[in-house]
């Protein structure tokens, strides 16, 4: 598998994760919480939610990641633009590389910058963005040798960078990677005997992420981070 199929993969999981964002939010205390709980379990979620550097987890883990979907897009961009440039340079355009100019040029036309909010409405479309841009990417690297417009589609990718970025991606990726998995520890080292047995899925789900070795298994967990956050 290429890198870009990783970075494909991660990105596309970025946006099943910022779904997350209304839930964090009431987990952080931006929605009341009910002042009379309806059962034992109510209250003991409720508590749960008080419990800062929990909140702290989540917060700066989406922050992480809307940086890293922020980073993907604004290093894209230029990419995406002289590599349009170059191919619509070329003569005698057969029908697959018009279609690939159009690709190019539509994501450059619905994906202009803008400032981002903390608005999860936002950061769904900053997702949305990334996941295209890399999609794009991965499509390009993966053109059947035999295609016509394969080999000048590719090479004006490579021409204007793609290799650098792909390799930028990564390191950024390993960054935010490496954050992510020192703040889960963090977390876990300083719960109770008690609290613990409130995280039993967070402890699990860290279990068996920090025991894969396969890259690209280990960015599937990812998709599932928030998810042992659910009361």
């Amino acid at each position: 598998m290429t890198k870009t199929f990783i970075i494909f993969i991660v990105s596309a999981l970025l946006l099943l994760q910022v779904q997350a964002v209304p839930r964090m939010r009431r987990e952080a205390g931006e929605v009341a919480v009910e002042k009379k709980p309806a059962s034992t379990h109510t209250a003991r979620s409720n508590e749960k939610l008080k419990f800062r550097p929990r909140q702290v987890l989540m917060t700066t883990t989406l922050a992480d990641l809307v940086g890293l979907a922020k980073y993907v897009t604004e290093h894209g961009r230029p990419l995406f633009n002289k590599t349009l440039a170059q191919l619509e340079a070329v003569p005698d355009k057969c029908a697959g590389l018009k279609a690939n100019i159009t690709r190019i040029s539509e994501y450059l036309k619905t994906n202009k910058p803008s400032g981002q909010s903390d608005a999860a409405e936002d950061m769904l479309a900053l997702f949305e963005s990334m996941i295209t841009l890399t999609s794009i990417l991965q499509d390009a690297n993966e053109m059947p040798p035999e295609l016509e417009q394969t080999k000048t589609v590719q090479q004006a990718f490579i021409d204007n960078g793609s290799d650098k970025f792909e390799d930028d991606l990564m390191a950024e990726l390993k960054v935010v990677s490496g954050k992510f998995e020192r703040a889960i520890e963090h977390y876990l080292s300083i719960l109770t005997e008690e609290q613990k047995k409130d995280e039993t899925k967070l402890i699990d789900w860290y279990t068996r992420f920090t025991n894969e070795k396969d890259d690209e298994k280990k960015a599937e967990f990812y998709s599932n981070f928030f998810d042992t956050f659910n009361p």
